[in-house]
């Protein structure tokens, strides 16, 4: 079954967002990017540039949504463990 998810980030924001880069943001999609292509060849990436390029989009898209609730989680993990200091 697939999991359908609801954005939360319309693509005018995603866009418009994009303004405030850094070098480090560079950095990690240069990482994404290498390790994607890594196992694709040169022909496979030239003949079917439009469905690796939209897959690529995909890995980072999906990258960010995982670091969004990972920190999410890890918060509340933060917090949950302080009220529970300050209980005992």
């Amino acid at each position: 079954m697939i999991k359908e998810t609801i954005p939360l980030v319309t693509p005018q924001e995603a866009v418009k967002m994009a303004r405030n880069r850094t070098i480090g943001d560079f950095d990690i999609v240069q990482a994404i990017y290498n390790e994607f292509v890594s196992d694709l060849t040169e022909k496979q990436i030239r003949e079917e540039k439009l469905y690796y390029s939209i897959c690529l989009w995909s890995a980072i898209w999906n990258a960010g949504r995982v670091q969004g609730i990972r920190e999410e989680r890890a918060k509340r993990k933060r917090k949950n463990n302080i009220m529970e200091v300050k209980v005992l």
